[in-house]
């Protein structure tokens, strides 16, 4: 008798750490990371003018300036290091 029934959904020669899909479980869970904090960053971002102008006392243009120019220059100097090689 073989050791994987066919209704256990595993086939022969493939561990039990693989899911359906052929991905294992550390992959599984680095995308379910990834999935929650892109959705936590999307949540966050029409909401931060709002506490800028509102809880802060901040005028519309500081916003402007802190929420598009700032992001911005971030998000371009983050682009710039990726380019980077590390050398160990």
């Amino acid at each position: 008798m073989s050791s994987a029934r066919a209704s256990d959904g595993v086939r022969r020669g493939q561990p039990r750490s693989r899911l359906l899909t052929g991905l294992s479980r550390d992959t599984v869970l680095l995308a379910v990371a990834s999935f929650c904090s892109d959705i936590s960053s999307e949540m966050l971002y029409p909401v931060l003018p709002i506490f800028l102008t509102q809880t802060l006392h901040a005028t519309g243009s500081a916003v402007g300036v802190f929420y598009y120019g700032a992001f911005s220059a971030i998000a371009g100097s983050i682009a710039l290091v990726a380019l980077i090689p590390v050398r160990s």
